[in-house]
């Protein structure tokens, strides 16, 4: 069962910790709200382009995807705030 990590940012300063929950075999979702982040064309497992700084809109899609997934490992209560 792979767990996965929400990670708000996906701008340069994010690469490093992205590197390491990927080191330590867990999935990444990325919100950022440029579609040319540097996290979702190397490192995340799945791009939302959502503003990192929109709560409303992350959290409306964190539940709604979090209700449609019956995949193990998917968590909607935690998140990894960078």
């Amino acid at each position: 069962m792979t767990k996965t990590v929400a990670v708000l940012g996906g701008g340069k300063d994010s690469l490093g910790i992205l590197r390491r929950i990927k080191e330590m075999g867990l999935r990444t979702i990325v919100f950022d709200g440029d579609k040319e982040a540097p996290a979702r064309k190397y490192l995340a497992d799945h791009f939302v382009n959502i503003s990192c700084y929109d709560t409303w809109h992350i959290i409306h899609y964190w539940h709604t995807v979090s209700s449609q997934c019956r995949e193990p490992g998917f968590l909607p209560g935690r998140a990894l705030c960078q």
